[in-house]
């Protein structure tokens, strides 16, 4: 969240970016499929992202707040709107030198032929830029906490476009976290969520919705039923021949999912109310009811690997 804008914040805690006397646009390239204006005020520069669904800005501000209890590196989101249109805002968080690549663009070149949505690859490609081995280990560490969260967050779309590199000098650094909508099943319609919240099954609505499969995985093995059961056998039960590097983030891994453990969703609606920013009551159900869903199922996989 930003205090910096809070004296522009609207009663339903959005921040008003034309209320806003400093503001001004520039022109900057954007990724990805949701509209996006840069502006600048004062030394700032902010990104607005539109948005293509009702309330995806919310889970984007929901998986902030994830971030920081698991102590994961995040872009900074907060509510905004902008000459009618609702969204989010992210703040810059490249240095004036640093350039930012999607990872596809790390997997170009020697690896075209390989490029794959897994970490394992991406480790690799960092061994063949010649990236120096504190850095690698660094990165590694970083996209497998990233991965432990949007598994437990029902996240359907990480891929080597909504994630990338920061070049600095002459080494890749792993970007903070962002892009995060696609998560908690990306299900914000009213009658869908009624549909879901009293359905009889709802496992098999969360398979209908993708809720058990992340596009990004841990290795090119792709014979998982789920993320979680590909996480879970990663970590408990590896039988596989990985390179130590990959074997140092279970511990980390481990540790990250201990907080999971600990965090309570309701904690982070209180935040947000602070912010003036409430939640319906439905969509706080449905958060709660995948988040708990996920919780279940990881402790379900884990004692089949006893």
């Amino acid at each position: 969240m930003m205090d910096t804008f809070n004296s522009y914040r609207n009663q339903a805690g959005r921040i008003e970016l034309e209320k806003i006397p400093e503001i001004k646009t520039i022109k900057k390239p954007t990724y990805g499929s949701r509209e996006k204006m840069w502006f600048q005020v004062k030394e700032q520069q902010i990104l607005f992202k539109k948005n293509m669904r009702v309330n995806e800005d919310i889970t984007e501000i929901i998986n902030e707040l994830i971030s920081q209890f698991l102590e994961i590196e995040c872009v900074s989101y907060d509510l905004a709107t902008y000459q009618g249109m609702e969204g989010v805002i992210a703040k810059q968080f490249l240095q004036p030198e640093d350039q930012y690549k999607p990872t596809i663009c790390l997997l170009c070149g020697d690896y075209m032929h390989k490029i794959s949505n897994d970490i394992y690859t991406i480790l690799q490609a960092l061994e063949q830029k010649q990236v120096d081995i504190v850095h690698i280990q660094s990165n590694i560490q970083k996209l497998m906490k990233n991965q432990v969260q949007d598994v437990f967050t029902s996240q359907f779309d990480r891929n080597v476009h909504n994630t990338g590199f920061i070049q600095r000098e002459h080494n890749h650094l792993l970007a903070p976290r962002h892009d995060s909508a696609n998560s908690f099943l990306n299900i914000f319609d009213d009658n869908k969520m009624d549909h879901f919240l009293y359905a009889q099954n709802k496992e098999t609505l969360i398979k209908r919705y993708k809720g058990t499969r992340t596009k990004m995985k841990i290795t090119p093995n792709s014979n998982f039923q789920s993320s979680m059961e590909e996480l879970v056998k990663f970590l408990y039960n590896t039988t596989e021949n990985i390179p130590v590097i990959m074997q140092q983030t279970i511990p980390i891994a481990k540790e990250t999912i201990t907080k999971i453990n600990l965090l309570q969703l309701k904690e982070l609606f209180y935040i947000l109310e602070q912010y003036n920013i409430w939640i319906p009551n439905r969509q706080k159900q449905f958060f709660e009811y995948v988040w708990n869903y996920n919780l279940e199922d990881y402790q379900k996989e884990k004692k089949k690997t006893h």
